[in-house]
């Protein structure tokens, strides 16, 4: 089976120079954990997960071991959400993405996801540019569907 029969043609994109409150609030209303991230003539660039965000609210290894007692304050850092979700989603999304061609085979795709722990996979064409999304749900439920003679 190819990708091009499991992957969703229906793809929630965002710019990278939107604002993370802007992501967020889209994640939400769609109930999904994750954005494509393309410039304006839908050319990927990358991903934005609920992960990379909220990773964002918490401080670098590196910040955090320079300097472990300014991040003890856990109230001060979750007032300053609010400020970290002004950034703009290229500052903290997951670049280069990982892509794959519409004719990838499914095991293949979700091999690779399950040894990168990660959860989608843009779909692109030939010029690179973006034409669906496959995630971990849509292979499992189409695998599950089919084998356990499901509708």
């Amino acid at each position: 089976m190819q990708i091009k029969q499991v992957m969703y043609k229906k793809v929630h994109t965002i710019l990278p120079s939107a604002d993370l409150k802007t992501a967020m609030k889209l994640m939400i209303k769609k109930k999904i954990s994750g954005l494509v991230v393309v410039d304006k003539d839908k050319n990927l660039l990358g991903i934005l997960s609920e992960k990379d965000i909220y990773r964002s609210f918490y401080p670098s290894y590196s910040d955090f071991y320079s300097n472990p007692e300014s991040f003890t304050d856990f109230e001060s850092q979750e007032q300053d959400i609010k400020n970290k979700l002004l950034n703009q989603v290229q500052s903290v999304m997951t670049t280069p993405a990982i892509s794959v061609k519409p004719t990838e085979q499914v095991m293949k795709i979700g091999a690779i996801m399950l040894a990168k722990n990660i959860h989608r996979i843009p779909v692109v064409d030939e010029k690179e540019r973006l034409v669906g999304v496959v995630t971990r749900g849509c292979i499992y439920k189409t695998l599950f569907k089919k084998y356990l003679k499901l509708k």
